[in-house]
C-alpha cells in the first residue's frame, strides 16, 4: 500500500488553529477574527458562518473544510443534543425547540444559540416574525436550562507540531468517527443515504466499512465531510464555468419554470434566435463536462477542490421519497428549513431562486442521461403545477 502522507490529524477542540497547518492567508484571516481553536473553526464550518470570516475566499474555505474532514477532533461526539452545557456557536437545533419556533428562527436567519440568547437579552426576540407568546416563552425557558461552554484560548507558541499519520496507520476508530459525522448529516436530512459518490451510495459506503480498505473509505468519507454544505455552493461552483451573466438568463428562460422559445429569449436579450441556440449548445456542453468530471471521477482525490453534488442529489431524492403526495411548496419549505438550500455568496445570483436554478440545470442535462441529477416524475409534475398556478394537488 502507498506510504503517501495524508493530512490526517488527531487534535482536541482546545488545540490551536496553528495545528491545522493552514496557509498563512487562512490562518491570518481566522486569527484576525478572534478564532484561535480547532473547536471554534469546526463550529464555524458546521453552522455555515465560516463564510462570514473576512479575508477568507472560496479557496480558503475549501482548504479549511478539506483539512477538518481529515482531522479527528476529540470530544466532538460526546455531547448529546439535550445536555445543559453547549458551545455558544452551536446550531439552534441543539435546543430541541418545536418545529414552529425552529422554522420562525431559521426563516429570520437565526442559526446559532448565541444569536437567540442575544435576541432574548435585548428583548428583540419579539420582533421575529412567526413567533407567538408561547413560542417566546418556550425559547426563554429552554435558555434558562443551559449553560454556555467557552473554550480557553491556547498560546500557539506552546503547541507541539501536529500529530500526523501515514495511510497504513489510519486506525479503525478514525473511520468510525468519520462515519458518526456522516450519520449526523443523514439524521439531520442534510444528506440522503442514496446520494452517490465514487460509484456507490453513501449508505453502501457506510455499510462496506468492514470489507473495504481503510485508505479508500477514509478518502471517501473525508470527501463527503469536506464537500459543499448546500446546493447554493454547488450551483455557484458549477456556474462559475459560464462566461457571462446572459448565459444564466438563457438557462432559466430555456429550462426553468416558464419555458420560452429561442426567439422569445433572443428578443428579451437583444440578440438573434441563432445566437441563443449557440449559447444554449455551448452552455449545455460546459455544464455536462463539469458535472461528468465530478460524478465520474478517475480517482476520489480528483474531488479535492470540487463539490460532489451530494446536496443537489439529496434534495431530489427527498422529493422522490415523498411519492405522489408531493406538494412543491411543502417540499421547498422542508429543504429550506433543513439548511439544504443555503444562501448565495455571489452577487450574480442574488434574487434568483436556487431551486429553480437547480431544476433548470437538471432539465438541461436531461439529454445527457446523468442519473444522479434526475428529476423524478412526481417532482416534475409538482413543478409544472406550481409554475402554472394550478391547485397543488
Amino acid at each position: 500500500m502507498s506510504q503517501l502522507l495524508l493530512n490526517y490529524l488527531s487534535l482536541s477542540q482546545e488545540d490551536s488553529i496553528e495545528q491545522l497547518n493552514l496557509t498563512r492567508r487562512s490562518f491570518n484571516a481566522l486569527s484576525r477574527s478572534g478564532v484561535w481553536t480547532v473547536g471554534e473553526v469546526a463550529r464555524l464550518v458546521e453552522s455555515g458562518k465560516i463564510q462570514t470570516i473576512r479575508g477568507l475566499g472560496r479557496k480558503g474555505i475549501l482548504e479549511i473544510k478539506y483539512i477538518l474532514a481529515r482531522t479527528e477532533i476529540s470530544n466532538t461526539s460526546e455531547v448529546e443534543v439535550n445536555i445543559d452545557i453547549i458551545p455558544r456557536e452551536d446550531s439552534i437545533g441543539r435546543l430541541s425547540l418545536t418545529s414552529r419556533s425552529f422554522n420562525a428562527l431559521t426563516s429570520s436567519g437565526i442559526r446559532t444559540v448565541s444569536e437567540i440568547a442575544r435576541l432574548v437579552e435585548s428583548d428583540d426576540i419579539q420582533t421575529i416574525r412567526g413567533l407567538g407568546r408561547e413560542d417566546i416563552l418556550e425559547i426563554k425557558d429552554r435558555l434558562t436550562e443551559i449553560k454556555f461552554q467557552d473554550l480557553t484560548k491556547v498560546d500557539a507558541n506552546t503547541i507541539p507540531t501536529p500529530r500526523q499519520m501515514t495511510v497504513d496507520a489510519i486506525p479503525e476508530r478514525v473511520i468510525r468517527w468519520q462515519s458518526q459525522l456522516v450519520a449526523k448529516q443523514l439524521s439531520a436530512e442534510l444528506l440522503h443515504k442514496h446520494a452517490r459518490i465514487a460509484g456507490h451510495s453513501v449508505e453502501e459506503w457506510l455499510e462496506g466499512i468492514k470489507v473495504t480498505e481503510n485508505e479508500q473509505v477514509y478518502e471517501v468519507l473525508a470527501t463527503i465531510l469536506s464537500s459543499s454544505l448546500n446546493i447554493c455552493e454547488e450551483i455557484e461552483f458549477l456556474l462559475s464555468q459560464i462566461p457571462r451573466q446572459d448565459y444564466l438568463t438563457v438557462l432559466l428562460s430555456r429550462y426553468g419554470f416558464e419555458r420560452k422559445t429561442l426567439l422569445q429569449i433572443g428578443q428579451e436579450i437583444g440578440v438573434s434566435r441563432e445566437r441563443i441556440r449557440q449559447i444554449d449548445y455551448e452552455l449545455k456542453n460546459k455544464l455536462n463536462d463539469a458535472v461528468r468530471a465530478i460524478v465520474e471521477p478517475k480517482s476520489i482525490k480528483d474531488l479535492k477542490d470540487s463539490p460532489t453534488f451530494l446536496r443537489m442529489q439529496s434534495t431530489l431524492l427527498i422529493a422522490r421519497d415523498t411519492g405522489l403526495d408531493i406538494k412543491y411548496e411543502q417540499w421547498t419549505q422542508h429543504i429550506r428549513s433543513s439548511g439544504l438550500i443555503g444562501n448565495w455568496k455571489s452577487q450574480n445570483f442574488i434574487g434568483k431562486d436556487a431551486v429553480e436554478v437547480m431544476i433548470a440545470i437538471c432539465n438541461m442535462l436531461d439529454d445527457y442521461g446523468i442519473p444522479c441529477l434526475q428529476i423524478y416524475e412526481n417532482l416534475q409534475y409538482a413543478v409544472q403545477l406550481a409554475a402554472s398556478g394550478k391547485p397543488d394537488v
